[in-house]
Order: structure tokens, then sequence, then C-alpha cells
């Protein structure tokens, strides 16, 4: 099976917007060998995305990326004027979870309202890119169901937000959090939730 590579800019300098005019894409690709190895030519200076694409695989959610002149061990690649060497990425074979359920909205609502999913540690908002996986959206269905899939183990919570001027942004993701359902995933999970705009009440 043809496992390929993406690195996608999370800082987007001068170099890395010339990069973009002259492939008319956003981000690099490459494909890995069968013993997992890979080069990427043409890099821009600074910090990147990675995502593994493998067919019919659970082995494609990308839990650590860490390079040999580097001590530390982080989420995204770094790459420096002279590249980056070396690199290893770990990736998990754990099997991503779903949330689904049902949204206490009027039926006319359903097409001006999402639910939304992100990680309950409030550390990882300020950066959504950083952690793309983890951060998931949908628009609510006229039977005022929604479904949200793909997601890595972990806890989360969920909210109706409505659409207008939707942004994940650190502020927004902090009034969301007032009216949010917690759910903690496991490996395979679906669970099933049924969501209110009014602010829920402390658990006991």
């Amino acid at each position: 099976t043809e496992a390929r590579l993406s690195l996608f800019p999370l800082d987007l300098s001068m170099a890395m917007f010339t990069a973009m005019n002259n492939t008319g894409s956003v981000g690099y690709g490459t494909t890995l060998d069968e013993s997992g190895r890979f080069s990427v030519t043409g890099l821009a200076p600074g910090r990147y995305l990675a995502q593994i694409q493998l067919r019919n695989s659970p082995w494609r959610t990308v839990t650590r990326v860490s390079a040999a002149a580097d001590s530390t061990i982080d989420d995204v690649l770094t790459v420096g004027e002279g590249g980056a060497h070396d690199v290893l990425i770990v990736v998990s074979n754990a099997a991503l979870a779903t949330i689904e359920g049902t949204a206490d909205i009027a039926p006319h609502e359903s097409g001006s309202m999402r639910v939304v999913a992100f990680p309950a540690d409030p550390d990882l908002w300020r950066e959504p890119d950083r952690y793309a996986r983890r951060f998931s959206f949908v628009f609510v269905e006229r039977d005022r169901s929604f479904r949200l899939t793909d997601l890595p183990p972990g806890d989360y919570l969920v909210a109706i937000v409505s659409t207008f001027g939707f942004e994940m942004s650190p502020r927004n993701l902090e009034r969301w959090a007032k009216i949010a359902q917690r759910a903690t995933l496991r490996p395979g999970d679906t669970r099933t939730l049924a969501l209110s705009r009014r602010i829920p009440s402390p658990v006991p």
C-alpha cells in the first residue's frame, strides 16, 4: 500500500508564499519507500504539520515528530535554514472515534448552526491548526442530527454554535466551553450526545 507524507506550513512566511505560488498548492508531499524513509525538497524554513495518508490502514495518526538536531519531541516539524535531517515521525494505529447525536435547536436553525468538538485542554486552544485533527465541526442536519468522525482519542468539549462569525479562535473556544458538554473518547468509540445551548449544570 502506498504511503504518503504531507507537510503543511503553520507559519506562512514570504518564502512559503513564493513556494506556494510556484507549485499552485499549499504544502508539500512525498511518497514513503518500503522501509518508511522519505525526502522532501524545497522546504522554506518554518514549522510544518505532518500528516500521513495510508489507504485502508489504521496507521495514520501522527503522534510525535522529532529531528536528530533537536533534543525535544514535538508534534510539528521545525525546518531551519539548513533543512531538517534524520526526522522521525511516529504514527499511531489507535482507532479513531465518532461523536453523534441531536442538537436542541429550532427546525429553521439547522442551516445556521454547527456542532463543534475541540480539546478540553485549554493549552491546545492557542494554536488549533497545530492539532487539526482534534478540532472538528459539522452543520446540524435538518432533522437536528449531527455526526463528527475521525477524532483521535482524548477529552473533548462539544457545543452548538452559530455559523455567523465562526472561527476557531481562543476567544471563541473559551466562550463555547461555557455551554459545551464534555466527552471522553476511547479508541474506536462512538459517543451519542443530546446537545443543548443552555449552560450545563455542574457535575456533583
